[in-house]
């Protein structure tokens, strides 16, 4: 995902560098750039064509197409979160947090137990999102952490992991769109690999991409916006460590 990509490199850049200034211009106007050629974008951020063809490839996309493409996506998703209209009241909360545990309770525990062994019993787990899912990502492995459970969350500015026969990839996926058949090259090459995958989306997924995986969890969403969501899946992150401490 865009987002995750560019704030990769400006969390690891200095302010004066060339990457750092590209990046700063498109996190910032992001809504005209995913309509701008790739001529305006440099003449935008003072710099030149090729010094854009350079950065995108960078970005591993395979072209300013491509870059464009997630550019319009990332605009989606945030489209979907903010069109909510929200009504900070005691009633819409105690409404959002009643229909959440409703989801949650549909899910049977023999799934989440599953996913448990698996995680338990993988050499090594690497963990897969775009956007919010990222974060989740992140979330998951800060609390393996708490049970030395080797963890890595995977980053598309870096370089494909070989999976391993005896590895788990495990996939997070709120924001259907960015695990569509249309996703990223460095998803579709994860796919290929050894190791069982497993996947935690909703039931809003692109069919097509559960015969990539060997065991599916799909949330329902019944009532649910984007925000909330991310707080289901939070929750289920909690119960699924909550789980793996009683096993271990």
């Amino acid at each position: 995902m865009i987002t995750n990509k560019i704030n990769t490199i400006l969390n690891n850049s200095q302010q004066g560098d060339i990457d750092y200034t590209i990046c700063n211009y498109i996190k910032m106007n992001l809504k005209e750039v995913a309509f701008m050629s790739i001529e305006e974008l440099a003449r935008k951020s003072y710099v030149s064509k090729a010094k854009i063809s350079k950065f995108i490839k960078k970005l591993a996309y395979d072209n300013y197409i491509a870059f464009k493409d997630d550019c319009l996506l990332e605009l989606e998703i945030r489209k979907q979160v903010t069109n909510t209209n929200y009504f900070l009241t005691k009633k819409h909360l105690h409404d959002s947090l009643s229909w959440i545990e409703k989801n949650l309770m549909k899910i049977e525990q023999s799934q989440i137990d599953y996913f448990v062994r698996k995680i338990k019993k993988a050499k090594h787990v690497y963990l897969y999102g775009v956007a919010y899912s990222h974060l989740l990502c992140k979330y998951l492995q800060y609390e393996g952490d708490l049970f030395q459970k080797d963890m890595l969350v995977l980053d598309e500015n870096e370089s494909t992991i070989e999976l391993k026969e005896d590895d788990l990839l495990l996939v997070i996926g709120i924001e259907e769109d960015a695990l569509s058949k249309q996703s990223s090259r460095y998803l579709r090459k994860l796919l290929r690999s050894q190791g069982r995958k497993l996947l935690i989306s909703t039931q809003m997924i692109d069919q097509k991409m559960l015969n990539y995986f060997h065991e599916t969890l799909l949330l329902p969403i019944d009532h649910l916006e984007m925000k909330e969501r991310r707080i289901m899946f939070h929750c289920l992150i909690d119960m699924m460590m909550s789980r793996y401490h009683e096993c271990a």
